[in-house]
């Protein structure tokens, strides 16, 4: 694995802890926000991973995830969150 989407995977699991912990403090707002930025790095990582390409400069986790979708298959309900997840990265 390269060395940029490893990068990007363990910082997806950071966030990933930081928003456990942040629910564990019951600060919603920080927890779906690191919520988040775990998909969207481990979208990031994959991309680099999976697709031999830099991911595209963009926060929104739908298209994101539309690249990888012939790797990664989410259910339309998965699919949806993403879109609904989408803006809490703005707030």
């Amino acid at each position: 694995m390269r060395e940029e989407a490893k990068w990007w995977l363990d910082d997806a699991n950071r966030c990933l802890e930081k928003a456990e912990r942040m629910l564990e403090l019951n600060y919603t707002e920080d927890c779906v926000f690191f919520c988040h930025q775990a998909l969207e790095k481990l979208f990031k990582g994959l991309t680099i991973h999976k697709l031999r390409q830099l991911p595209e400069k963009t926060h929104s986790l739908p298209r994101l995830y539309k690249k990888l979708e012939k790797y990664v298959k989410l259910s339309d309900d998965l699919v949806d969150f993403l879109h609904m997840i989408t803006p809490y990265y703005y707030t």
